[in-house]
């Protein structure tokens, strides 16, 4: 999951030895989350009780469906996206990628992705829920709850600050503007962000339940862990539980399940830095097999029971599995062996999670070196018309001799054409004689002769 660090400011809290560092951290989110309006967007991102706060006041704020208010003047962005250059926008990501994003014109595409990246880093899928389905009987849907969201990575993504002109503008958008689909129909941008969230998110296949075969069988066999797989953490299990999902985590990622990226587990150091999002989705796909609850509603007819259930798999793999993962919580070798790929390529763990592909270097033994044959350079010989091994450097003695034998044909030749200039004209109906062209020591050495040279030869 992304983390933003922080610069931690108290001024009212005196450096005492003891107040720790963490009771100066939770005074200053308790601050921000009754005052939620005076804190950042970097704060916004790092503390989720704190956006929790900012989005019940803006909701409270905003129209009758909790949508940011249009003043006066507002108006929705429909131009395509222009780089502006803003003096105060230092923290913008990938500053030389200034493309716009083909669906949501007015928004930079690699901003767009970050958003998009983020979402499904915390697990915030948009959805709906009938009034019929919930416990109020009234309808709900987080729809405002993952715009403000993504609006705040977003800004994040592009350096601005939350008063800026240029966040406004992609807020209004955001929340009212549209799009326009395959069909050619103006949707809202709710539904880009399902589409762009779920096409990458359920991508299994057959085989996955033989990468999870032994976690599987665990809680057939002891069917008291089943509670756990939804309790949000609460409860401590046993480090042989935690071992064997992890187990199933990287049985799927070496078996090439298209959940993951290619080679994402080829050593420690991708396999920490892989998105935990993907193995978010790979623990529900179980839970819910194991549970027998695989008949998922559409996002925008959703289930009650389905969504707090989503929601329980998600807090429970943030608090116990993810940190599994990322190495902060440990397993010895005897509990969770790495795989073999790893020693292979521990010595080139790389810094970036992006893969790049490489092949191995091929390593054969000095044996084998000794007992393969050595293969020389042929050249063709024309003393005796056969590829010979070139013995002599860059050139064999038959070689050298038609060479000299070519130099003389030529001086010969150009010494008869100044005598016959000198003397009478030619006659009308002779014929002129072919000169030898010489051959270069170079290509009487890559070639061999022609088939009226060899004849010759033979008479």
């Amino acid at each position: 999951m992304i983390q933003y660090h922080l610069t931690r400011r108290c001024h009212t809290v005196s450096r005492d030895d003891s107040i720790s560092a963490h009771v100066i951290h939770r005074h200053k989110i308790k601050r921000l989350a009754r005052n939620p309006l005076e804190a950042s967007l970097l704060e916004l991102a790092a503390y989720p009780k704190v956006m929790s706060s900012y989005i019940k006041k803006m909701e409270a704020m905003g129209d009758l469906q909790g949508k940011p208010r249009l003043r006066v003047g507002d108006k929705v962005p429909q131009k395509a996206y222009k780089m502006k250059d803003i003096p105060d926008r230092t923290d913008i990501r990938a500053p030389k990628a200034l493309t716009g994003h083909p669906k949501l014109l007015p928004m930079r595409s690699v901003a767009v992705k970050q958003m998009i990246k983020v979402l499904l880093d915390i697990g915030l899928f948009p959805c709906a829920v009938k009034a019929v389905n919930t416990a109020s009987g009234e309808p709900f849907d987080n729809f405002n709850q993952v715009l403000y969201t993504a609006w705040v990575h977003y800004c994040i993504a592009e350096g601005l600050t939350r008063y800026h002109l240029l966040a406004r503008e992609a807020q209004i958008f955001l929340f009212h503007g549209t799009f326009k689909t395959k069909s050619g129909c103006d949707a809202p941008i709710i539904r880009f962000i399902h589409q762009a969230m779920q096409q990458v998110a359920y991508r299994f296949d057959h085989k996955i339940d033989k990468c999870f075969r032994e976690i599987m069988l665990y809680l057939q066999q002891n069917k008291k862990f089943q509670a756990f797989l939804m309790d949000r953490g609460v409860n401590n299990v046993t480090r042989k539980y935690l071992a064997l999902w992890q187990l199933g985590f990287r049985n799927a990622a070496l078996d090439g399940q298209t959940i993951f990226r290619k080679n994402s587990c080829l050593s420690k150091t991708r396999w920490q830095a892989v998105d935990l999002w993907r193995l978010r989705e790979c623990y529900s796909y179980i839970c819910r097999k194991v549970l027998n609850r695989l008949n998922l509603q559409r996002w925008n007819d959703f289930d009650w029971d389905d969504y707090m259930e989503r929601t329980a798999f998600r807090q429970t793999f943030n608090a116990r599995h993810a940190k599994v993962t990322t190495g902060d919580f440990t397993l010895t070798q005897k509990e969770l062996a790495d795989p073999d790929i790893w020693d292979d390529n521990s010595a080139s763990d790389i810094d970036s999670p992006a893969f790049k592909s490489r092949r191995r270097p091929s390593f054969r033994s000095p044996a084998a070196k000794a007992r393969a044959p050595i293969r020389k350079k042929m050249m063709w010989d024309f003393e005796t018309e056969a590829w010979v091994p070139n013995t002599m450097g860059s050139q064999t003695p038959g070689a050298v001799a038609a060479a000299a034998a070519a130099d003389d044909d030529t001086s010969g030749n150009k010494k008869s054409g100044s005598k016959k200039k000198s003397g009478s004209k030619k006659k009308s109906g002779s014929k002129k004689r072919k000169q030898h062209t010489p051959q270069t020591a170079a290509a009487a050495m890559c070639a061999p002769p022609p088939a009226s040279q060899r004849k010759r030869k033979k008479k």
